[in-house]
């Protein structure tokens, strides 16, 4: 392939993949295009997520791109000015890949951004009427929007109705969140034919309440659904999901601020294809009834991959039985529990595949963290934030020391106690071959501190330092911005 089109049919060919994207991408850097680099980057940026600390250096790139090259960039929707009539376009993986603007402007100049943008499949309209609804759906590139994002638009059983009187569809995800719909207007979607083809659902802050959740479960039309939020939506019943015929291929369940029990919890695991669960702002589950079942008895916990607790009152963690085997999972979350070191206990288990754990703003102070060194899977640990966790240059001390950080690519230390000999202790660290990314914001360390960070011998594969709200002065930045350069986060 030797022209701009013939890469574009092969993007086109294959939507989902990266390939194409990074082949176009080599091309136009050979080039000298700068378009390669930032097709590039946002390929790399699609790998990690949003949580992830990872992607800060990957943003910063992006920003400084963007701010030299926003002209290039833009050049697909240049001759169309709709600045005036307010509209944003948003890349994914190089190209924009998602529209958000207004009905009107939708209706007069929709037609051009989708013949300009062959790679515009999401649209988010910022506000819509019955009327508009059904002209909607007749529009000819209806057909192509795979993504349809409504959020904060009141949908009323007249809206909705003409939005789901299309005589086709392949809308693949919906995003209906904070809509005041409730369960007439629930049961009116999942029992469309638009449902048919649903892949990712997000009806998130709705409060629909239990007849909702039982809407959900009776249909039969959503045998694709693979994600679904019904967070601050209704007092979740995970037995009802766990017979729902057409939901029993869900990978994906976000479930926060549902007074989920731990019934309910046991419940969702007994779907037999989930592997990602976030229960958190759940305190229910930290006080637990009496003659509950612990939900990690149920086999389901042994194909999870992730397990979002933060925010449950758990106190501790022998209550859950998280001792038990987890094979498969690589992110949990436990943030905001009140857990001290003796709470970590269950964590002793061997979790084989666990990368990535975060414990911020839990009291585990130096106890926790040298409990956390000696557990079998800490060599393999990727991602590790003991944010807000009392730590004192002692937790710093045993961190730097221990062997078992050699995999650490991310490190979040930020709001703690740390003093300079707490940072001199981890500049000074052999162990950190690996670590990419080191927050250490709100501590207590100042210039002496950050002059350690910069003579530092051990830190070679960092790419990201966040020294937010430190007292560093400028004469003690300048080193540290000849180190570090644009790696530096103030």
């Amino acid at each position: 392939m030797d022209s701009e089109s013939e890469f574009l049919q092969e993007i086109l060919a294959h939507p989902r993949e990266d390939g194409p994207r990074r082949v176009f991408a080599d091309w136009l850097e050979e080039q000298g295009d700068p378009r390669g680099a930032w097709i590039q980057l946002q390929c790399a940026l699609a790998d990690f997520e949003p949580s992830d600390e990872r992607r800060f250096p990957l943003e910063q790139a992006l920003q400084k791109l963007w701010l030299n090259q926003s002209e290039l960039f833009q050049e697909p929707v240049r001759f169309l000015d709709l600045r005036h009539f307010g509209w944003s376009g948003w890349y994914r993986r190089g190209f924009i890949e998602r529209a958000v603007l207004g009905e009107s402007v939708f209706f007069f100049h929709g037609h051009m951004l989708w013949d300009a943008l062959p790679l515009l499949n999401e649209l988010c309209l910022v506000n819509l009427s019955p009327s508009s609804a059904a002209r909607l759906v007749k529009e000819r590139c209806f057909p192509r929007i795979q993504a349809l994002d409504l959020s904060n638009i009141e949908i009323t059983t007249l809206l909705l109705r003409e939005l789901l009187s299309a005589p086709s569809s392949g809308l693949q995800r919906m995003n209906l969140s904070h809509c005041h719909m409730g369960p007439v207007t629930v049961r009116m979607l999942v029992d469309s034919p638009v449902a048919d083809s649903m892949e990712h659902l997000d009806l998130s802050e709705n409060r629909f309440g239990s007849q909702g959740t039982k809407a959900l479960a009776a249909s039969t039309r959503l045998s694709r659904l693979r994600s679904l939020d019904i967070s601050e939506s209704t007092t979740c019943s995970g037995l009802e999901l766990r017979r729902a015929r057409s939901l029993q291929r869900l990978e994906t369940l976000a479930a926060r601020r549902c007074l989920v029990s731990r019934e309910s919890l046991a419940g969702f695991l007994d779907l037999p294809f989930l592997r990602h669960l976030e229960v958190s702002d759940n305190p229910t589950l930290g006080a637990g009834a009496a003659g509950e079942r612990a939900p990690f008895l149920s086999e389901g916990r042994l194909r999870l991959e992730s397990l979002r607790l933060n925010s449950c009152a758990l106190g501790n963690l022998r209550g859950l039985r998280l001792e038990l085997p987890f094979p498969a999972l690589r992110v949990l979350e436990i943030s905001q529990n009140r857990l001290s070191d003796e709470g970590l206990a269950p964590l002793a288990n061997d979790f084989p595949a666990l990368r990535i754990l975060r414990l911020g703003e839990n009291p585990i102070g130096v106890d926790g963290i040298l409990f956390l060194l000696d557990a079998p899977w800490m060599p393999k640990l990727t991602h590790l934030d003991v944010s807000a966790t009392e730590q004192t240059d002692e937790g710093a001390e045993a961190l730097a020391e221990s062997a078992a950080v050699g995999a650490l690519q991310v490190l979040n230390l930020g709001n703690n106690e740390l003093t300079t000999a707490g940072v001199r202790f981890l500049a000074e660290s052999p162990h950190f071959k690996s670590l990419e990314v080191l927050n250490l914001s709100r501590n207590e360390f100042g210039d002496e501190g950050a002059r350690a960070l910069a003579r530092s011998s051990g830190l070679r594969r960092l790419k990201c330092l966040i020294l937010r709200d430190n007292e560093i002065s400028p004469e003690a930045m300048r080193p540290l911005h000849e180190r570090f350069g644009e790696a530096l986060v103030l």
